[in-house]
């Protein structure tokens, strides 16, 4: 005859006590987890790719972030890794432009879509273009960027050349929100200055992408600022 089937191990009252986390271990293993606890050796696009992304809605913000965790940080690698488009300046989480490995900005950019068209369907900076046929407007993208990277001034410029009774600027919004629009050199690079052009990395600016398997949480667009400023 047989007894009572045993109960689980996750039910044993020893098993639940070394489970237990408390919030400061949480908080530890997060940060350790983004490498704020100790600066690692690893490149900058791994750690990119480690930490899905870097926010960088301005030039600065992912050279904090990235001195902060690496052990040896040459400010330039920055710069030659999106000159040489292995690194990306693209809108992703949150509608914020992050710096990215190039082969993650594809699907990246694809996995966070539901999240522009829901700005699309809300945002008051598309009023007046919203309905656009996408299909039309895609078209006239593609047009619009053939001779290469232009300014979103520019851009919902040319737009409005095809689309003559919809407002530019919402226009450029909508390709912002509908096409995965890379700010090219030299936005982003090391105390250079310039203002923010856009191409597609389906024409080939970004590389091959890879299958990354993502995190339900943002990684380091959640992660606390570093407070330390780069090397000069």
């Amino acid at each position: 005859m047989r007894g009572a089937p045993e109960a689980p191990l996750s039910a044993h009252p020893s098993y639940r006590a070394a489970m237990r986390l408390s919030r400061r271990r949480l908080n530890r293993t997060l940060l350790r987890r983004q490498h704020l606890l100790a600066r690692t050796d690893t490149s900058v696009a791994e750690l990119a790719g480690h930490l899905v992304g870097l926010q960088a809605p301005e030039n600065l913000p992912p050279y904090l972030s990235l001195h902060a965790r690496l052990a040896s940080f040459d400010p330039e690698d920055v710069t030659r890794g999106l000159e040489e488009r292995s690194l990306v300046r693209l809108l992703t989480m949150r509608g914020t432009i992050h710096l990215l490995p190039a082969a993650d900005a594809r699907p990246l950019r694809a996995w966070t879509q539901a999240r522009m068209e829901q700005e699309l369907r809300s945002s008051q900076n598309v009023r007046g273009a919203t309905d656009v046929d996408r299909e039309a407007f895609d078209a006239a993208l593609r047009s619009a960027l053939a001779d290469g990277p232009l300014t979103q001034k520019a851009l919902g410029q040319r737009l409005a050349e095809t689309f003559v009774d919809r407002p530019a600027t919402a226009l450029g919004q909508v390709a912002r929100l509908t096409a995965p629009l890379v700010q090219v050199p030299p936005r982003g690079c090391w105390k250079q200055t310039g203002g923010v052009s856009t191409s597609t990395p389906t024409r080939g600016w970004a590389a091959r992408p890879r299958t990354p398997t993502y995190p339900r949480s943002c990684g380091a667009t959640c992660a606390p600022s570093a407070r330390r400023r780069p090397p000069t």
